[in-house]
């Protein structure tokens, strides 16, 4: 059995480090620019990555800041062992060295998860084929204030761009509204009946 596992954890690690570039690179390159309405993205997405992935960096981030004695050394104990029983002592040096090593770079990586993309309320407007979602982005650790979002899809609401940004508290997640008014072919935001964007036919 150890035998199996020793020749299929080079490939195990490379899936994994793969696995870490590719996420990684999809929350530099299309997450953040999408969330700044720099580039076209695909919403479920975004939000499912900010779901995610946001919460495991908080995990991970907390379990080495607060609770780094508990869980940190303990962790490493039961890798260790698993190592020693595995490969050979200079195998397992270089592994601990790689871990080191790599650990703050996966934590640079995946600091975009850590800016939320929670939806508030979405709406289809027909007569225009458009779908239109309101989101709550804000840094996960500390979401008392934030970026209300306004994001334009098509008709199915998977391929969006941002359009408005509202910085404000966290209570605009309640009081944020979309309404069309089919009279006038209008689209209004508001806050707490207080318009702050609009936008007519497109």
């Amino acid at each position: 059995m150890f035998a199996r596992v020793k020749k299929s954890l080079p490939k195990i690690i490379v899936f994994i480090l793969l696995s870490i570039v590719l996420i990684s690179l999809y929350g530099w390159i299309l997450y953040s620019p999408f969330l700044d309405g720099t580039v076209l993205g695909i919403y479920p997405i975004a939000t499912a990555y900010s779901s995610v992935f946001g919460v495991l960096a908080v995990l991970l981030l907390w379990g080495i800041f607060f609770r780094l004695p508990i869980y940190f050394y303990g962790i490493v104990f039961v890798i260790l062992c698993a190592l020693i029983s595995i490969l050979k002592k200079r195998a397992v040096l270089k592994t601990i060295g790689a871990i080191l090593v790599t650990t703050p770079v996966i934590l640079v990586l995946f600091l975009p998860s850590l800016i939320s993309c929670n939806t508030i309320q979405s709406l289809t407007i027909e007569r225009w084929n458009k779908t239109y979602h309101t989101a709550y982005s804000s840094v996960i650790v500390d979401d008392n204030y934030g970026e209300l979002l306004l994001f334009e899809c098509d008709q199915t609401g998977i391929f969006c761009t941002q359009i408005h940004s509202h910085y404000d508290s966290f209570m605009i997640r309640d009081s944020a509204r979309l309404n069309y008014q089919k009279n006038n072919d209008t689209l209004k935001l508001t806050i707490d009946d207080r318009q702050v964007f609009s936008l007519h036919s497109r």
